[in-house]
């Protein structure tokens, strides 16, 4: 196994996004993963490469955070990103293939039936039920 690699990435502004797609976290008991990485982006030109374990953010040791904790950890970084890597750990051909948000399908949208709620009848004290 590779020795882990810590890579400085920086980008203008928030508005740019990073350019990779994050995988795993301890919810999908998988390690945090690089699963894909966009051309002529910060990520491409620093050396991300699909594949890539993702063992620390800025710093922080991300063996055991959620998907969604290992996300705001990046989301909180601003313009400048810390990601400790160990380059071509995760075997892309086991995990889902990423596809483009484009190229995502939905189906049609059912409508759940509305539950019906029973009518008591209670009748009052003083009246007969009549059957």
């Amino acid at each position: 196994m590779s020795s882990p690699v810590t890579v400085h990435l920086g980008r203008e502004g928030t508005e740019r996004p990073w350019g990779f797609r994050l995988q795993g976290g301890s919810d999908f008991s998988i390690p945090l993963s690089i699963q894909l990485v966009n051309p002529d982006t910060p990520a491409h030109a620093y050396g991300i490469n699909a594949g890539d374990q993702v063992i620390a953010i800025n710093g922080r040791n991300v063996a055991n955070v959620t998907h969604q904790e290992a996300k705001m950890e990046i989301t909180r970084s601003g313009n400048e990103l810390e990601l400790t890597v160990i380059k071509g750990a995760v075997n892309q051909q086991s995990m889902p293939k990423a596809q483009p948000i484009s190229q995502l399908r939905t189906g049609p949208v059912h409508q759940m039936p509305t539950p019906q709620t029973a009518q008591p009848n209670f009748a009052l004290p003083n009246q007969a039920l009549i059957l």
